[in-house]
This record gives C-alpha cells, sequence and structure tokens, in this order.
C-alpha cells in the first residue's frame, strides 16, 4: 500500500464519487464527475505525482496533462479510465508551456468501441514535450488508440494496445517500444513523416499490417 510520503494527490473511489485528497487528507474534489476530479488531482499536483487507487472512473470529457507530472494507478488491470461517450479519453498537451518530462504507470484506458482516439498527444507552438514514458500502460477499444503528433521521445515499457483500428499514429518524434504488445488491430504503427520507432521484443497477435 501507498505511504503518505508516495504522492502529492491521492484519488480514490467512494461509491459512484471519485475524491481527491492531499497529502494532509483534506479534500481537493470530489464529484460524480470522474474526470473533473482527475483533473483537479492533476492540476493540484504539478510537477508532482498523483496516485490513482483501483476502481473504474468514467469519463465524460478529457482528462488532460499539461504539466510535469507522474501518474500512476495501482494496476493497469485494476485502474481503469472508462468512455461513458465518444471523447479523448488522455489528454496530454503542451499548451501553455513545455513539458519536460511526464510519466504514466499502471493505468488502463478502455475506449468501448466507441471512441475515436484513445489518447491524444499534442502541442501549441512553440512549446514542446521533451520526454514522456508509459509503463505497465493499457489502451483499448478505440478507432485510434494512441495518436501521437508532436516531436517528443517517448519510452514505451510493457505496454498494450488492442482491439482497434490503430494501436499507434506517430506523425513526429522517436519513440522506443519494449516488450509492448499489439493484438486485434489493424495497423500496430503507422508513422507519417519523419517520425521514428525502435521496436524491442515486440509481441503482434492478429495484427493486418
Amino acid at each position: 500500500a501507498y505511504t503518505q510520503g508516495d504522492w502529492d494527490v491521492l484519488v480514490f473511489k467512494d461509491g459512484d464519487y471519485a475524491v481527491a485528497v492531499d497529502r494532509q487528507w483534506h479534500v481537493i474534489a470530489k464529484s460524480t464527475d470522474h474526470a473533473s476530479v482527475l483533473n483537479s488531482a492533476i492540476e493540484e499536483a504539478s510537477d508532482g505525482r498523483v496516485f490513482i487507487r483501483r476502481g473504474t472512473y468514467y469519463i465524460r470529457e478529457p482528462v488532460v496533462i499539461k504539466d510535469n507530472v507522474f501518474i500512476e494507478g495501482e494496476s493497469w488491470s485494476s485502474t481503469r479510465l472508462y468512455a461513458a461517450e465518444d471523447t479523448v479519453i488522455l489528454e496530454i498537451y503542451a499548451e501553455t508551456k513545455s513539458i519536460l518530462f511526464l510519466c504514466i504507470k499502471n493505468l488502463l484506458v478502455d475506449g468501448r468501441g466507441i471512441v475515436t482516439i484513445g489518447v491524444h498527444i499534442h502541442r501549441e507552438t512553440p512549446y514542446e514535450l521533451n520526454m514522456c514514458m508509459l509503463e505497465n500502460f493499457e489502451v483499448l477499444g478505440c478507432e485510434t488508440n494512441v495518436y501521437h503528433e508532436i516531436p517528443s521521445k517517448m519510452l514505451v515499457i510493457n505496454s498494450a494496445f488492442e482491439y482497434g483500428g490503430t494501436g499507434i499514429y506517430q506523425s513526429g518524434g522517436i519513440v522506443i517500444y519494449i516488450n509492448t504488445w499489439f493484438e486485434q488491430v489493424d495497423t500496430a504503427v503507422h508513422l507519417v513523416g519523419a517520425a521514428k520507432a525502435l521496436m524491442i521484443e515486440p509481441r503482434f497477435v492478429a495484427v493486418t499490417t
């Protein structure tokens, strides 16, 4: 179990509610709008760590990351961001400043077959995303599971992209995939322009192209 020193903001389920608390257990946000609670937690933990306890969090608007942050679920099989309608579920967006480093770990993003883009990584010029790491991260059930359109470096470790049209659409940057699964997708990684990908021990199951 996580101790108080391991996180700056803790998110957990309380019945139908999602709740975010700080290190002093003061409530930052509590709502049945789970995305708004997660967004409040991420904003509060700028340059810090958000720990999301096990549970299904229903997403009706994007969960947006605009800053250096470490987001960790309890496990990728038990901490789930679950699409309640067709919306981007997780958005990494260098909108008003550059992001030096962010990490997302132990999380499942489920588009349930109704979502066009599951995870969208993008920016506003001239801002940059220097480095993004995804570890034990699963995205499934989206027309495009991850849409990566920023000239950044990304490291993907022990992750899976499944049951969609495209696993990763990558129109920029360099991505290193280590022990990454692609299952039941039409295209594992779609590279556009100067985008580059290095795959180390990839695993393909029923991938068309």
